[in-house]
């Protein structure tokens, strides 16, 4: 229960940054038990749920950790996507740009690579995440298409929504 209640917190934390995700921080709905479930939803051929912590107080003694970071990768539930895993990334605002989001990005890649018959990744990324689609774009991912005006924000800015995939084997489709 304690990975479900720090991710849940962290889920809320970046939620209510305002602008990163679909989901407006009223709207989440998810509680523990939902977390709970989805952790152990993801294990094996089914997905992945990556979570990395870190020291909350470095002048603190023994084993204090929090999650600073999880991913989530979940493959398609239909015969037709098996072969295909959805990701989603969220990364403490304290933590962004120090490389935690790349090792839980590689170590998705790596239990990828690992797993018979996951053959694709793929996320949605907002088209103004430049930091997020930059990062993505080192790792092999590359975009598939593009959804104009797919969302629009309460101050009624439209957003685009960026869809990106990576080969497991990392083929360029190209």
């Amino acid at each position: 229960m304690g990975d479900a209640l720090d991710a849940l917190a962290l889920r809320r934390r970046v939620l209510e940054e305002g602008g990163g995700f679909i989901t407006l921080p009223a709207e989440l709905s998810t509680t523990v038990g939902h977390e709970e479930g989805l952790i152990g939803a993801c294990t094996g051929s089914t997905g992945v749920y990556l979570v990395a912590r870190v020291r909350e107080d470095a002048d603190t003694p023994g084993p204090s950790m929090r999650v600073a970071g999880f991913l989530v990768a979940r493959v398609g539930s239909l015969t037709r996507m098996r072969h295909a895993a959805k990701l989603e990334v969220m990364v403490d605002r304290a933590h962004r740009g120090r490389g935690l989001g790349r090792r839980l990005m590689e170590a998705c890649i790596a239990w990828a690579e690992g797993e018979e018959g996951v053959e694709k990744l793929s996320l949605n990324v907002f088209a103004d995440n430049d930091a997020a689609i930059s990062l993505y774009r080192r790792l092999g991912f590359v975009e598939e298409g593009r959804r104009p005006r797919e969302y629009k924000d309460p101050d009624g800015h439209y957003r685009d929504d960026v869809l990106m995939y990576r080969f497991v084997d990392g083929a360029d489709p190209r």
